[in-house]
């Protein structure tokens, strides 16, 4: 409902707001009460007898004590739930939900002199004493507490007031409970980074509950890891849920400072399943400082050259060239055409070619890579994977390469396979015009793709025309100018 517009009546004087405001519909009598605090004692008991409840929610929303005061003297239901100006749909929080979320304190004191129900669910299942540790009021959550509010209950996910009090950092709500501490209230404290909380969780050994407490510290602060190894928290175990150790962690979360100190303090950085290694997942996201860490702290490349690991062909995805770099440079027998043992294995060029890492294309042929390089499970090249995959910058590279566009895999080109591939046709036609640039045959095409790539390169060749006269137009030496010196007076 679009807000009514009051501003008109702002000037009227009180005796005449009050003829007016009660012929005025209900939404403008409260929008007037809530507009200017110098209409509420004229126009306080006329909105007091007819829209109780909603002053009631609005007092105890906004703070306003002698209202919610006159609200509930002229009868305002405590457990009122429905319909008010501010939520049409309406609302399961009762007042006290209400104070207790914004941490009204006078409020709160005032409505539990009138015994509200305490146990009552709002709108989120939650009890007054769980919305105000949700929302972190602590004077709320101890008034609550002293009024006899149960900190047993539990939220709709099972969240104890002890998580709320963690999550909301109310620290000595947090303390008064921890003897609620289970597996998952641990768990917060570290990822929230709690650190007074989680050294009394380990000096009473509530820590020891979580199978690994070194897992989680890996991915917030230094502090917390220090914390953890001081407990005697194993650096190098394998959490069978994330399939890594700590050092694995602080890598998947960039924690490059983190690490570091890991590895200083005895992490081994070949420990664990190949495919979740800290040198794996640092390759794959694209992190070149941390890989310069992993290589100066020992990192064990000879044994990640499997299709389930292969670190090179990982790094070829998506990781700049600087990466890859790093890694041949490591002298570990990592080779720019992959495995030659087994051709039916993907090669590093043929994964740069199908994702259209060009800079690493280019890394890969200057060192060397064969561009016509047969490989994969049907024996393809790099070329045919591009196209395929409607990579045209990588399309263009690998022709600048050298690649042969007449080479058949089953009796099909680059062309056709890039003919024959899902996407758009726009797509489709840009990297097959770039390919009958670089010598593919365009009567392999039928007429409407022919079409296609003719109209393409057509476009291509004026737009480079006009780019050209362009730059000819700003290569014209400028006319000479000659300025005249001042004469000194």
């Amino acid at each position: 409902m679009a807000e009514p517009n009051i501003s008109p009546l702002l000037a009227v004087p009180n005796e005449v707001l009050y003829e007016i405001a009660q012929h005025l519909p209900r939404h403008c009598q409260i929008s007037l009460q809530c507009t200017c605090h110098a209409f509420y004692l004229p126009l306080q008991s006329l909105l007091i007898s007819k829209h109780k409840d909603d002053i009631l929610v609005f007092a105890a929303e906004n703070n306003h004590l002698n209202l919610l005061i006159a609200s509930l003297a002229a009868g305002a239901d405590i457990q009122y739930r429905g319909k008010t100006r501010w939520n049409h749909q309406g609302n399961s929080d009762t007042v006290l939900h209400r104070a207790a979320a914004a941490g009204h304190t006078a409020i709160i004191n005032e409505l539990l002199r009138h015994n509200p129900p305490l146990e009552d669910r709002g709108g989120h299942n939650e009890t007054p004493l769980l919305t105000a540790a949700m929302s972190g009021r602590q004077e709320a959550v101890d008034i609550l507490l002293r009024a006899g509010c149960n900190p047993n209950t539990r939220t709709r996910y099972n969240g104890t007031i002890l998580l709320a009090a963690i999550v909301s950092n109310l620290t000595p709500t947090a303390i008064a409970f921890l003897a609620q501490a289970g597996e998952r209230e641990v768990f917060e404290a570290i990822r929230y980074n709690r650190q007074s909380i989680v050294e009394l969780m380990f000096a009473r050994g509530i820590a020891a509950t979580i199978p690994a407490p070194l897992h989680i510290a890996a991915a917030t602060t230094v502090a917390l890891v220090k914390l953890c190894l001081a407990h005697k928290a194993p650096i190098n175990k394998v959490d069978p849920r994330e399939k890594g150790t700590p050092l694995s962690a602080a890598v998947a979360h960039g924690k490059l400072d983190i690490a570091g100190y890991l590895l200083e303090h005895g992490a081994d950085p070949n420990t664990g399943p190949k495919k979740y290694r800290p040198i794996m997942t640092a390759v794959y996201s694209g992190q070149t400082e941390m890989v310069k860490l992993l290589l100066a702290h020992g990192v064990d490349l000879t044994s990640l050259r499997n299709p389930y690991a292969d670190v090179l062909v990982s790094a070829c995805e998506r990781s700049p060239p600087s990466l890859v770099a790093l890694l041949l440079d490591a002298k570990q027998g990592l080779l720019v055409d992959g495995n030659n043992n087994d051709w039916r294995k993907q090669g590093p060029l043929h994964i740069a070619a199908a994702w259209g890492n060009v800079g690493v294309i280019q890394l890969l042929l200057e060192r060397g890579a064969k561009v016509d390089a047969r490989r994969g499970p049907k024996l393809e090249t790099p070329l045919q994977w591009a196209a395929r995959a409607q990579q045209k910058e990588a399309v263009e590279a690998l022709l600048e390469g050298g690649a042969d566009t007449q080479l058949r895999c089953n009796g099909v080109t680059a062309l056709l396979m890039a003919n024959r591939s899902w996407g758009s046709v726009e797509l489709r036609g840009r990297t097959m015009a770039a390919l009958v640039r670089g010598g593919a045959d365009i009567n392999e095409l039928g007429t409407k793709s022919r079409s296609v790539v003719n109209k393409i390169i057509a476009e291509e060749r004026e737009r480079k025309r006009l780019d050209e006269g362009k730059r000819a137009k700003k290569g014209v030496k400028p006319k000479k100018i000659v300025l005249k010196a001042r004469t000194q007076s």
